[in-house]
């Protein structure tokens, strides 16, 4: 009898303790402040899926997983500073062929309202070698927007395999092509994110794949654990 008393006064303690944490988040435990995705194998899953689409053509291919007119962001808000890593890959088949755009943003979760609130790059028709058209933009709003044009590719890009890195260090995001500083931008108090940003990619040329084209490879987001998001664009 004291045995089985002293078990049920063991337990009953063990409940009062944890009477603090009923209804909180589960321990973070798990965060490794690491998350991936590989579109070479689960592009087509994007569909259907917690992410924010907004389709055109959207493939998996033999070059990565095709994007014409489509815009995609991921299912995931990163809250404080962090890193985003985009392998992509720009297919140019003919030197006269110019791919009209492709951009990566980090979007907040107004993004498909009219008080999206946003930073990025936007490329516009890239070429190799550059034929005089190019034009890239750093971009930052919150419906309307503004934006900083420069003529010529971005710095560091190149016909076939690119790496395109957004810093976030408190309003500030740096961004690199291929390791080459592409330029800093300062976020206006404005157009901060009401939450935490995804990261959204958006590729846009031509209709036929065997055509030149974007491709995206894999996005990798390194932060703080504890700093992301779930977050569902289809709720």
């Amino acid at each position: 009898m004291r045995g089985t008393a002293r078990t049920i006064g063991l337990l009953a303690a063990v409940a009062l303790a944890l009477i603090p944490f009923i209804g909180c988040e589960p321990p973070q435990g798990g965060d490794t402040g690491t998350w991936t995705y590989d579109f070479t194998s689960d592009g087509d899953a994007v569909e259907e899926s917690a992410w924010f689409v907004d389709a055109g053509n959207m493939e998996e291919t033999s070059h990565g997983y095709w994007l014409n007119q489509a815009t995609i962001a991921a299912p995931y808000l990163f809250t404080g500073d962090f890193t985003a890593e985009f392998t992509f890959y720009l297919k140019h088949v003919l030197s006269e062929d110019e791919i009209f755009r492709f951009a990566f943003r980090l979007v907040d979760p107004n993004w498909d309202t009219a008080a999206m609130r946003h930073c990025g790059l936007a490329a516009y028709y890239t070429s190799f070698p550059d034929d005089g058209d190019p034009y890239y933009q750093v971009e930052q709003g919150n419906g309307d927007y503004a934006s900083d044009a420069h003529s010529g590719n971005v710095p560091g890009l190149v016909a076939g395999q690119n790496l395109f890195t957004m810093v976030r260090t408190g309003d500030v995001v740096t961004m690199y092509m291929n390791g080459t500083l592409v330029d800093t931008l300062t976020v206006e108090a404005a157009n901060l994110p009401s939450i935490g940003y995804a990261p959204l990619i958006h590729g846009h040329n031509s209709w036929t794949e065997t055509d030149t084209n974007f491709y995206i490879h894999n996005l990798t987001v390194t932060y703080e654990p504890g700093e992301r998001i779930a977050h569902d664009w289809n709720q």
